[in-house]
């Protein structure tokens, strides 16, 4: 009996002795991101991060717009859209869709036609 005692506690030691370490890097997920630009203006220029990052302008795109990407990457990675229509042309719309739900949007319409959506995934 004394024996089976020494052995047991020798076992609880080791296992109470190990520890469990997260890893320093959080774990990639996978992401599908869909900007979206609607509304009455005919033509807006456009900014937006493009899926291996920086920023991408392109003036005169006419709406609806729409840009679609995937990629595995961590948690923490920046999205962006950016529209600006002429003076006076009604309204604009930018949505961004994370794995096909609205993650964030924006909605401008009037004098200084500009609307932009931007966040952290």
């Amino acid at each position: 009996m004394y024996f089976t005692g020494w052995i047991l506690t020798i076992v609880l030691s080791l296992f109470l002795g190990c520890k469990y370490e997260t890893p320093l890097e959080p774990i990639p997920e996978f992401y599908t991101v869909k900007y979206e630009i609607t509304g009455t203006a005919e033509t807006v220029s456009v900014t937006w991060i493009p899926e291996f990052g920086g920023k991408f302008y392109s003036s005169s795109r006419s709406l609806p717009f729409i840009y679609e990407f995937s990629f595995k990457r961590p948690s923490g990675t920046e999205v962006m859209i950016s529209a600006k229509g002429k003076v006076n042309s009604d309204s604009v719309i930018v949505i961004i869709y994370r794995n096909n739900y609205i993650f964030l949007s924006d909605t401008s319409v009037g004098d200084q036609l500009v609307a932009t959506a931007s966040g952290i995934l």
